[in-house]
This record gives C-alpha cells, structure tokens and sequence, in this order.
C-alpha cells in the first residue's frame, strides 16, 4: 500500500474472500449477493444475504472445493471465492471506545472517524457510510483502523 493511499479496495474490484454457509446452510451461487458475516486471518467471510439491505458483492468465482450437491450446515466454510464489489472499501479510523466487527454498520462521526450505528442514540438510516469489511489492518498506515464499504 502507497504512503498516503487509504482504499482497500475500487468499485470493480474482485477480492478473494472466505465463502460460509449461512444460518440455514445455504451457500450462494455466482452471481448472487452476499452480506459479511466475519473475518478470518486471511479474508472477510461472506455468506447469503439473510438481513434485507446487507448486500456488498456479488460473488464472482466460487470456491474450487464447493460441491454443490452437497448438503452444509450453518457457519460451514466453503472455501476462497472471489467477489464483484460495486463500492469502494476505505479505511478510517473508528471513534474512541468503538469496538467494531466485520458487518456492523457505521456513520461519520466527529472528527472524521466513524462509530456504530445507533438508531436508539438518534442516528437515521441516511447517516449510514457502510458495513465494515474488515477490522485486520494491512500495513503501517491502517493500524487503528477499520476497512468499511463506502456506499454513500
């Protein structure tokens, strides 16, 4: 990563992800939306879109190992894939005290940082940046920050 350079990932981007079965052990298809569910070492964790609105990527290449006449369980991971992402993945720097994992959805905060959304403390579903993509950071330059989907 360039000095200075703050994006993870562009709109048109196909990042390698880990592919896990969903709650009821689905596993999408190519094409298909997924919705971040976790991070491993290595990848953000991806599954089907269970929550309305969750959606980031399209997958774009499934897992060599994934048999899709094979039965999964909830949680099972598939293998890498890749994903087609239509938004751009940038990192900031969470607010102080926020704790923050792979999914959770954020808003500008004070400051240029970004905290949870909050809906009970009064933020409104227009104030959302985005889902979290990875909390993992990459290098020097995002140490303290978290990788977020930029979706306005």
């Amino acid at each position: 990563m360039a000095s200075g350079d703050l994006s993870l990932f562009e709109p048109g981007d196909r990042p390698t992800v880990t592919l896990v079965a969903d709650s009821s052990g689905n596993v999408p298809d190519l094409n298909d939306f997924v919705e971040l569910t976790g991070e491993n070492a290595q990848h953000a964790e991806v599954s089907v879109v269970e929550n309305a609105g969750a959606g980031v990527a399209t997958v774009a290449r499934l897992p060599d190992e994934y048999d899709p006449n094979a039965s999964y369980s909830a949680g099972d991971v598939i293998g890498e894939a890749t994903v087609l992402l239509r938004h751009p993945v940038d990192w900031v720097t969470p607010s102080d005290g926020t704790d923050l994992s792979p999914g959770d959805l954020v808003v500008s905060d004070a400051g240029g940082t970004v905290a949870a959304y909050d809906s009970a403390g009064g933020d409104t579903a227009d104030m959302i940046v985005g889902p979290v993509w990875t909390t993992i950071a990459k290098g020097n330059y995002t140490a303290g920050k978290v990788a977020v989907v930029r979706r306005n």
